[in-house]
């Protein structure tokens, strides 16, 4: 589903035998492979049968590492490339891209995937030390995740290239990076180029603290704030094995988990069964059932089973209809058969909830829906916040989409999946829902308005006027369009393409010079 690490190279490939390698012998073909990355070898298979098996092992291409543009170009410039994709699966794509530093195959991924760069891209390249595509996306917090990984002179690059009138503002984050990625020698350095920046001393003692702790340094109980203490439990990063051994090193200094149960959260949305066996053990338990209900739903919508089990067998009482929504947003049919199994859905299908079909589709899984519709879950309401088509378009996934038409989802008549395409930017999504028989609804003039404040390319405002009934404006149905356009930039100039601008001036010069014609005939 989601753009994968790794991906499997195509087994198909052109007979160009007579042309090219069939001149050239096994051992020749070796020694070319020594000088080429596992990604340029799996790239080779597809240029003839002979390459394809003599490389036949070479199967994988990994996005996070270099790709040669032209096989990068060649798969994600397709028409529909992304359209298996939901928009978090099109932003992983982004950032494994953004990681292997290549940034033509960046602006590639930018465009199949019809996002913009954003922070979370900026973070996965800083986190692989990607100088080119943290400078191309320079955004001040990959600075924080360049040090946060060891990277400290890739975060002070970044800092030349990023508006640092707001330093101040993270120079205690870019502070705190260094201290769980970087060597002390390193820590002390950055502290002196941060020289005029306030790092206030009660928190620097407590990031101290947790860097030396961090290191293997021997604490005594009373010289430890208790606050870091519990800030290291829940470190995502660690390997279970190390995060038991910090438990335990913090319980022989009589430090145990919050009362509050934020370490057993972790441990659950983790889906570490043994760190929530050790917090289980010494009575680590939320006191708010709302937190038991948002970790159990994240723990559904992640598959983690084994930790459902657990907590049921620790006798805590799960709520199902929680966990079942969180296993359809993640389409994870594993654990709707577990859910099923237990609450006798198959026996009883009018049990099963319409809203479990829309968080099916609000995560992109065709799949999913398909299961629940065959046990027997009824269809949302076309008139509810969760219709199966507008949640299909909050995914992000085209082929979920496509996938209700196949199913034969009832279409909505008010319009709100295309409001909903608007409100997410997915402008592609228009002619989706267009092609796939949804109806626009009765607001036609007032989506195009939202479209352009949204700041929708001129090609999708343009699209819209062709499919929108004739308006009612000064000068006939084409002014009422540019006079929108007008009317929101003088609200909010910023967020309408100059382009769209342009046209826009363009339309009222034009109705202007035909004004000043019809005057004319007229005297």
């Amino acid at each position: 589903m989601c753009p994968p690490e790794r991906t499997k190279v195509p087994e198909k490939a052109e007979d160009n035998s007579a042309k090219s390698s069939s001149i050239l012998l096994p051992a020749v073909l070796e020694r070319i492979a020594e000088h080429l990355t596992p990604n340029e070898l799996a790239c080779a298979r597809s240029v003839n049968k002979e390459m394809a098996a003599h490389f036949r092992e070479h199967t994988t291409l990994r996005l996070s590492q270099p790709l040669p543009h032209w096989a990068f170009r060649q798969h994600w410039s397709a028409p529909g490339a992304c359209k298996h994709l939901t928009r978090e699966q099109r932003d992983k794509l982004i950032s494994l891209t953004a990681a292997s530093d290549d940034v033509p195959n960046l602006e590639v991924a930018l465009a199949a995937a019809g996002l913009s760069p954003a922070q979370c891209h900026a973070e996965a390249a800083a986190a692989a030390g990607a100088a080119r595509t943290c400078r191309c996306l320079a955004i001040i917090e990959s600075a924080v995740m360049a040090a946060r990984t060891g990277h400290l002179s890739l975060a002070k690059y970044i800092l030349r290239f990023t508006d640092t009138r707001d330093i101040d503002g993270v120079s205690a984050r870019l502070f705190t990076g260094a201290l769980e990625g970087c060597d002390l020698a390193s820590v002390k350095d950055l502290y002196e180029n941060l020289g005029g920046m306030k790092i206030w001393d009660e928190d620097l003692d407590e990031l101290l603290a947790e860097w030396m702790l961090a290191q293997g340094v021997d604490l005594e109980a009373d010289a430890c704030s208790r606050d870091w203490h519990h800030a290291i439990l829940s470190s995502r990063s660690l390997p279970t094995a190390a995060v038991l051994e910090r438990f335990d090193w913090l319980k022989r200094r009589n430090v145990g988990p919050l009362p509050q149960g934020e370490h057993w959260a972790e441990a659950v949305r983790q889906g570490n069964s043994e760190a929530l066996a050790w917090l289980l053990a010494e009575g680590a338990w939320p006191e708010d059932e709302g937190d038991l209900c948002n970790c159990s739903h994240m723990a559904a919508k992640k598959g983690h089973i084994n930790v459902l089990e657990m907590l049921e067998r620790a006798g805590r009482e799960l709520n199902f209809f929680v966990v079942a929504k969180g296993a359809a947003i993640g389409g994870r049919i594993d654990v709707l058969e577990w859910i099923a199994e237990k609450l006798g859905w198959r026996r009883n299908p009018a049990d099963l909830q319409p809203i479990y079909v829309g968080e099916a589709a609000a995560g992109g899984s065709t799949e999913a829906v398909r299961w629940l519709r065959e046990l027997g879950c009824e269809w949302p309401r076309k008139d509810c916040t969760y219709d199966a088509w507008s949640s299909a378009v909050r995914s992000g996934c085209e082929a979920a989409l496509e996938g209700l038409a196949e199913l034969g989802a009832p279409l909505p008549h008010h319009g709100a999946p295309y409001a909903t395409a608007v409100a997410c930017r997915e402008w592609g999504f228009l002619r989706t829902l267009h092609r796939l028989g949804v109806p626009q609804g009765p607001h036609h003039m007032g989506l195009f308005r939202q479209a352009a404040a949204g700041g929708a390319p001129l090609a999708t405002l343009q699209w819209l006027m062709a499919q929108g009934p004739e308006a009612e404006g000064d000068g006939g149905a084409e002014a009422a369009y540019w006079q929108a356009v007008e009317a929101v930039a003088q609200e909010q100039e910023a967020r309408v393409d100059a382009d769209v601008r342009a046209w826009a001036a363009q339309q009222r010069e034009k109705w202007q010079r035909a004004r000043w014609r019809n005057l004319g005939r007229r005297r």
